[in-house]
């Protein structure tokens, strides 16, 4: 809408710093993505499975909500909890925080357990934050009355209402599918 007035006023908008770029912490990604990722506009990453899409996410939220700007996530895999796990393997720079122990031992397990309990307890405020960032997978099973298991669909239409509920108040939105 609004054709070559609002085309105009973008563009102004963009040479007084109305809209700024997100710029990305890697020269090369940046260059290539047009000096930022583009207020307003839609990136898609797209890869095979395994490649590190997720983690890449995760790293531009972050990097840019250390600039101050504003960010959600929706993920529509795992629970927010599991992605906050994450999150914090991405802030600690630390593949600790979700390797697995490499054998079943009792040992083992609970020397695993207690580096990321540490890592826990040493961030748990921003932790914290990340909780409100993060939303919850709308696709985890839920009991159907019945006590089975089931997985809802989540309709293209729904994550659009959910985009534009919180809209106005992001800089940046994640979404993983």
């Amino acid at each position: 809408d609004g054709g070559l007035i609002a085309l105009r006023d973008r563009i102004e908008a963009e040479g007084d710093g109305r809209i700024k770029p997100i710029r990305l912490p890697w020269q090369y990604t940046n260059e290539a993505m047009g000096f930022g990722l583009t207020p307003g506009q839609v990136t898609v990453i797209a890869g095979s499975a395994g490649v590190s899409k997720s983690y890449w996410l995760l790293n531009v939220l972050r990097y840019a909500g250390s600039l101050g700007f504003r960010w959600r996530l929706l993920p529509l895999e795992d629970d927010a909890g599991r992605w906050i796990q994450r999150m914090l393997a991405v802030h600690l720079c630390s593949g600790a925080m979700v390797a697995q122990p490499e054998d079943d031992s009792e040992q083992t397990r609970r020397r695993v357990a207690d580096v990321k309990l540490a890592a826990l307890e040493g961030n748990s405020e921003i932790v914290g934050q990340w909780y409100e960032f993060i939303s919850e997978n709308p696709r985890l099973p839920v009991d159907d009355g019945t006590g089975a298991k089931v997985v809802r669909d989540v309709h293209f239409r729904d994550v659009l209402a959910f985009l534009e509920s919180i809209a106005e108040d992001c800089d940046l939105i994640g979404l993983d599918c």
